[in-house]
């Protein structure tokens, strides 16, 4: 049975002299298991840098656009 756990998940650490129980192997695959499901959950659905870039990249150059005509018609007058 392991004498330290770790901070955050509470994962066993043994001493050398304590003996390891393929139990607490499970439970600590278990938690592992939960937490990266966790994480995958957090980041599903969330947009790739790639679909960011682009978009910015579409919106840069629709106010270039904007910038243009507004200038045009700046000298229109009325």
């Amino acid at each position: 049975m392991s004498t330290n756990h770790t901070p955050n998940y509470s994962l066993c650490q043994w001493e050398a002299e304590d003996k390891v129980l393929r139990t607490e192997f499970n439970a600590d695959n278990a938690k592992i298991d939960a937490a990266i499901k966790a994480v995958d959950r957090r980041v599903e659905g969330k947009a790739s840098t790639t679909s960011v870039n682009s978009l910015k990249s579409t919106v840069d150059s629709l106010s270039q656009t904007v910038a243009g005509h507004t200038s045009s018609l700046s000298g229109k007058g009325n």
